[in-house]
């Protein structure tokens, strides 16, 4: 089969999904990579009816997903966006095109949560950088 009917395929297989469908087929959990609070799965299963979710979905799984929010002033975040298939970006970038134009900001990645080439592969700039601080407890 030639790569445009592979492409095609998937693209008929998008479908919407929900916090609550990735945590029912175990994609949401103790296998996630490390990742921000805002994307740890404590805090996406709190804001469940803010988040919307698109993954790309074949006969026998789900192969990608995304979740996300949508603000009227800062545009679409993206809380979680994930490939379980190594495709070079291809599932994904299908999923990101669909959320259209504007503002697309995906927040303090983890290197182990999606690679620095990964994202510019998709389209990401950095656009600031975060200092992790951090201290051993200790009695005065």
């Amino acid at each position: 089969m030639s790569e445009g009917g592979d492409a095609a395929r998937a693209e008929g297989f998008v479908i919407p999904v929900t916090v609550d469908d990735l945590a029912a087929n175990g994609l949401l959990g103790d296998a996630q990579p490390q990742v921000c609070w805002q994307r740890a799965v404590e805090t996406l299963t709190a804001r469940k009816d803010d988040i919307a979710g698109l993954a790309v979905a074949s006969d026998e799984r789900i192969e990608a997903y995304l979740l996300y929010a949508t603000h009227e002033v800062a545009g679409t975040e993206i809380l979680s966006l994930r490939s379980l298939i190594e495709d070079g970006g291809a599932r994904l970038t299908q999923l990101l095109s669909r959320l259209g134009m504007g503002t697309i900001r995906f927040p303090k990645v983890h290197p182990s949560e999606t690679s620095a080439e990964c994202l510019e592969t998709l389209g990401f700039r950095p656009a600031g950088g975060h200092r992790l601080y951090r201290t051993k407890a200790r009695s005065n």
